[in-house]
């Protein structure tokens, strides 16, 4: 799994669509889609395995779902750990996860992503 795949598969549909990582999820196999995720590098079933396991409170869990897609460098993954963080009130490590490199030089996606987080981050702390 690289960047690119990663991006062709998030915009194509590549192996189980959401729809059916959501049906897996209703009928309550929740281990085999995280394990999919991590065993097959199947986008969509890491995103509904780590909400379903955000919302159930197993903070635990989900960043390990999540960890294989965060190492190749994909800004969404970047952002969904950092959304998981976030949830577990770990605010330092998930802004230290997403903030800009040190040249200082972000996208505007980047900066609005960043934004987003931030605001979260705020909504919670509150």
């Amino acid at each position: 799994m690289d960047v690119d795949d990663l991006a062709w598969q998030a915009s194509n549909y590549r192996g189980l669509s959401p729809r059916t990582v959501r049906l897996l999820l209703e009928q309550g196999h929740l281990n085999l889609v995280a394990q999919v995720a991590v065993d097959r590098g199947e986008w969509f079933c890491a995103e509904g395995a780590v909400q379903k396991l955000c919302r159930a409170g197993d903070f635990g869990r989900a960043p390990s779902v999540m960890e294989p897609f965060v190492v190749t460098g994909w800004r969404p993954a970047l952002y969904a750990k950092a959304d998981i963080l976030l949830r577990a009130r770990r605010s330092e490590e998930a802004l230290n996860l997403v903030r800009a490199d040190d040249s200082g030089r972000a996208s505007t996606t980047e900066c609005r992503d960043l934004a987003e987080l931030l605001g979260i981050s705020v909504r919670s702390s509150q």
